[in-house]
């Protein structure tokens, strides 16, 4: 005869977005004996097909896993578990407030992260062109001197030559 265990009650985390815009729901519910059935249910009861599911045996029973991405912006999903007679659900609500601070936050980034790329670029043009203004600067200097000791050196010649 197996004893029956009632569980703890669902509950659902959210588990971020994926690239598409999609919201990763995850219901987990832990201490059913024997396995239990865990199943998604939209709004209007129907049941959903997770994609990543996940059955453990622990020592004080049964833990199973669900999760699913959605893509409604406002609704509706339940999480229930059911083990003969007895069942628990739990429910969230989605709003398109998630779905849009998602999207905005990913514009942002995106826009940050290209004008962080572009003040790079610029700051590394504006340290190459410093850097060859230097050497040339140098070089000029360098040019002046010896011009400078050469006119030095004409002028003694040219009073040389006067003296003589």
């Amino acid at each position: 005869m197996c004893v029956v265990t009632v569980g703890s009650h669902p509950l659902i985390t959210v588990d971020g977005f994926d690239v598409s815009g999609g919201l990763h729901l995850q219901c987990e519910s832990k201490g059913w004996n024997p396995e239990t059935e865990l199943v998604w249910l939209d709004s209007e009861g129907v049941t959903l097909t997770s994609e990543n599911t996940n059955t453990e045996r622990e020592t004080d029973g049964f833990r199973v896993k669900h999760m699913i991405t959605v893509y409604n912006r406002d609704s509706k999903y339940h999480c229930r578990v059911k083990l003969r007679h007895h069942m628990m659900e739990t429910e969230i609500i989605t709003s398109s407030k998630m779905f849009n601070s998602l999207r905005s936050s990913v514009i942002l980034i995106s826009v940050g992260s290209v004008l962080g790329v572009i003040a790079g670029l610029l700051i590394a043009v504006f340290i190459y062109r410093h850097r060859e203004q230097q050497r040339k600067d140098q070089r000029l200097k360098s040019k002046d001197q010896k011009l400078n000791g050469e006119d030095q050196r004409l002028k003694s010649e040219d009073q040389r030559l006067k003296n003589v």
